[in-house]
Order: structure tokens, then C-alpha cells, then sequence
């Protein structure tokens, strides 16, 4: 299917999820809370939203020193959220992609270089949304629930994931059965994997450190845009349930971020007494922030994008 069109799709289905739980929850009682909202709440999240950023770019400019490659600050802040911004218009995850391109291009980084990275970064992160999550099924909800498999499925995919850059045999399989000629792309890819876990352990701790203070910002994000809302959700749910979220995300579903998020939070912050349109707005708004913030950082930067 034309990627455009599957995107289209995707909209399309967050649209129709988002109308239905419009008439399921209320029209009336979702306004009611978005007429009282707090603007002064929105000056801390815009701070907050931006920092996450700026960190989430130190964690990645630590990474590629790590494999030897020289890029200021500013020059991948600018990147970061270009990268950002088109990930918001591509289907699935296709669209983080577009660092690598754009790296390519401006720096001529190798494609596996800047995979590796990513890679390495996403490893490290999810290692820390998939322990929350852990907690939060131990200490918010009742273990019985359907999420418990599907926590467990996501953390066995990571795992294999990782076994699978670290073996020879495996990496070998991948490129003969499945890249085949788009194994190119991914020169370095390894060497640069286990140069980073081998030599550099140190900027691995340091890596660590950074992802624990980015996560903090982001659920404390989260603190600020409910308090937007009149809600005053404590930031140990808020980190529990948003790491259980992206971890559903992860799964190999098909349409598995169609509203799956969206859906998701507002059933499981329900179960900790959030009225559901609270949980409405809080995801709503959310969504069209991000939109709005990439649209601004697309038109900003969009001379980039000539290749």
C-alpha cells in the first residue's frame, strides 16, 4: 500500500477511535473540562516538552562520540526534530528513519553508524520504560489482566532484538534472507554496536544517568499538562501507566499504534479514578500539540529536506 494512503489510514482510524470514545464518554462532560482549562499550565509544559528534547540530543551526541563522529550540539538538536517532525507524517516508525538520511547528506555519516546509535538509544530506554512497567503491573493493577502477556511478549521481542545485533549468525541470516540488497545501508552497523559496549561503557553509564533524567521530564510533562485539566495525578501513576503504554506500542501488531496508545491510557489511568474525559483531553491535547510543534519545526527547517 502507498505509504501516503497507509498514513491517511492511520489518521483516519485515530479519528474515528477519538469519535467514538467522544459519544461513549460524553460530548457535553469532555467540554465541560476543556472550558476550564488552565493556560497557565501550558508556559511549564512548553518548557518541559523543549528540555526533553535538548536532552534526549545530548544522549545521542554522547552516542556518537562514542563511535568517533563529530557533530555540534545545535547542528543534531536541529536534525532531532526535524526527525521528529517527520516521524509525525510517516506510517509506523519509518520516519525516524529520516536521521540517517539526513545525516548522510550534511555530515556523511554512515547509514549503519547512525542506525547503531538509534539502536543503542532505543535499547536503553526501553530497558527503563519496560522496568516501570513491571512495577506498575505489580503495584497499580492486578496482575491478571491482559496486559501481563502482553508486557511479557514486548520485553521478549527487546531481548531477542539485542541477542540478535549481538550475534554473528544471526546478523548474517538477517542479511541473506531479509536485507539482501539493503544490507548496504547497514555498513558499520555492528562494529560500531559493539565498539560502543566493548570500549565505551563509560559513556554507556553516562547514557544511562541522561535517560533517567529525560524520563523524569517527560512523565513530569505529563504531571503539568493534567494539572492543565484540573487533575492532580501523582507522577508515580503517571510513570507507571506511560511506560506501560509505550510498551504495548512496541508490539508486532498489525495497526498496533492506531489509538492502541490513546485507548489504552484512558482505560488504565480510569482504573486509578481519572475521569475518562480528563484522559480525553490530556491525550487530545497531547496529539495536537505534537502536531502543531512539528509542523512549525518542518516549515522552520524544511530546506534540509532537499536532497
Amino acid at each position: 500500500m502507498n505509504k501516503i494512503w497507509l498514513k491517511v489510514l492511520n489518521v483516519f482510524i485515530l479519528v474515528s477511535i477519538f469519535i467514538l470514545i467522544f459519544w461513549k464518554v460524553g460530548v457535553d462532560s469532555i467540554f465541560e473540562v476543556l472550558k476550564n482549562i488552565n493556560l497557565f499550565w501550558l508556559i511549564p509544559f512548553v518548557v518541559i516538552f523543549v528540555g526533553t528534547k535538548m536532552i534526549y540530543t545530548l544522549n545521542l551526541r554522547l552516542l556518537f562520540k562514542a563511535i568517533r563522529r563529530r557533530i555540534s550540539y545545535f547542528g543534531l538538536f536541529k536534525y532531532f526534530l526535524l526527525m521528529n517532525s517527520l516521524a509525525l507524517f510517516f506510517p509506523s516508525k519509518t520516519g525516524e528513519l529520516s536521521l540517517t538520511l539526513l545525516l548522510k547528506k550534511h555530515k556523511n555519516f554512515e547509514y549503519g553508524e547512525v542506525l547503531s546509535v538509534q539502536f543503542i538509544d532505543k535499547l536503553i530506554t526501553f530497558s527503563f520504560y519496560g522496568v516501570m512497567a513491571v512495577l506498575g503491573l505489580l503495584f497499580v493493577f492486578d496482575l491478571s489482566q491482559d496486559y501481563t502477556w502482553i508486557l511479557l511478549a514486548t520485553l521478549l521481542v527487546l531481548v531477542s532484538v539485542f541477542l540478535g545485533a549481538w550475534s554473528n549468525k544471526v546478523r548474517r541470516f538477517i542479511k541473506k534472507y531479509f536485507l539482501r540488497k539493503y544490507s548496504k545501508y547497514f555498513k558499520r552497523f555492528s562494529h560500531s554496536f559493539k565498539h560502543v559496549f566493548k570500549r565505551r561503557k563509560k559513556i554507556l553509564v553516562l547514557n544511562f544517568f541522561i535517560t533517567a533524567i529525560l524520563l523524569s521530564g517527560i512523565f513530569f510533562g505529563g504531571l503539568v499538562a493534567f494539572r492543565m485539566f484540573g487533575a492532580e495525578v501523582s507522577i508515580f501513576h503517571i510513570a507507571m501507566i506511560q511506560s506501560l503504554i509505550i510498551m504495548i506500542s512496541l508490539l508486532p501488531i498489525p495497526f498496533s499504534g492506531l489509538g492502541l496508545k490513546e485507548i489504552s491510557g484512558i482505560y488504565m489511568y480510569g482504573l486509578i479514578g481519572v475521569p475518562y474525559a480528563v484522559s480525553v483531553n490530556y491525550f487530545l491535547f497531547n496529539i495536537l500539540f505534537k502536531y502543531a510543534f512539528g509542523l512549525v519545526v518542518y516549515w522552520t527547517y524544511r530546506k534540509k529536506l532537499e536532497f
